[in-house]
This record gives C-alpha cells, sequence and structure tokens, in this order.
C-alpha cells in the first residue's frame, strides 16, 4: 500500500483550489458582463440593435477599449468570457501541476489545451 508524500497531497489540493477559482472568477465575470449589458439595455428601453453579422472577438475586445459600453458589446464580451474561462482554467492546472511536478497531469492538461487551442484556432479561421 503505497501513500503519497503529505507535501505532493498538499501541493495538488493547492493546484485544484487555484484552478477552481480560475472557475469561478471567469464564470461570474461573464455574468457580470452580461448583467451589465441587461441593465444598460433596460435603462434604454431595450431599443438594442443587434448586428446582423455577428461581430469577431477583436471587434468585442476594440469596442471594449474603446469604452464602448453599449448592450450588445457587453453581452457578447460576457459570452467571450464564458468560452475563454474552460481555457483559463485548463492553463492554470497545466501551470499548477508543473510546479507540482506531476508528470501524469501535466501530460494530460497539456494534451487537453493543446486540443482546446486547436479547436480556438479551427474556430477563429472560420470566421
Amino acid at each position: 500500500m503505497s501513500r503519497e508524500a503529505p507535501i505532493e497531497t498538499e501541493l495538488l489540493h493547492t493546484v485544484e483550489r487555484k484552478a477552481s477559482w480560475v472557475l469561478r472568477l471567469g464564470v461570474w465575470s461573464s455574468a457580470a458582463l452580461m448583467t451589465a449589458g441587461l441593465c444598460v439595455a433596460a435603462f434604454r428601453s431595450f431599443q438594442v440593435t443587434i448586428p446582423s453579422p455577428s461581430p469577431s472577438i477583436l471587434d468585442v475586445l476594440h469596442r471594449l477599449g474603446s469604452a464602448v459600453f453599449d448592450p450588445v458589446t457587453l453581452l457578447y464580451a460576457g459570452l467571450l468570457m464564458l468560452m475563454i474561462t474552460p481555457i483559463l482554467r485548463v492553463l492554470a492546472a497545466l501551470v499548477g501541476f508543473s510546479f507540482a511536478r506531476d508528470r501524469t497531469f501535466v501530460l494530460v492538461s497539456l494534451v487537453v489545451f493543446l486540443l482546446l487551442m486547436g479547436e480556438l484556432y479551427y474556430s477563429i479561421r472560420l470566421e
């Protein structure tokens, strides 16, 4: 019967907690952006024009960087944050497991991260 060293177990729990924190932060920030978009839309009596072609990721980021806080931009930013959250969570796990020197989980996290990056590249290329 093998037992893991207490330091390794504690380090793995720390990695899991930090990855969980990234996931929570992403979901809450996404919810905040979408709620802000709905509040701005309500303030404008729901007179919102939805663009015919959906804006690209760069368009949404540019509008946020230019301090354009119209409801559609905020809603799209919330959706983008929600879609990016799993990628950030896997990246946090990859970094954490690297510090913990757990090769098995580093390899698994790296494969999942590369799959997500491939999917993201493919989807952006289709725009």
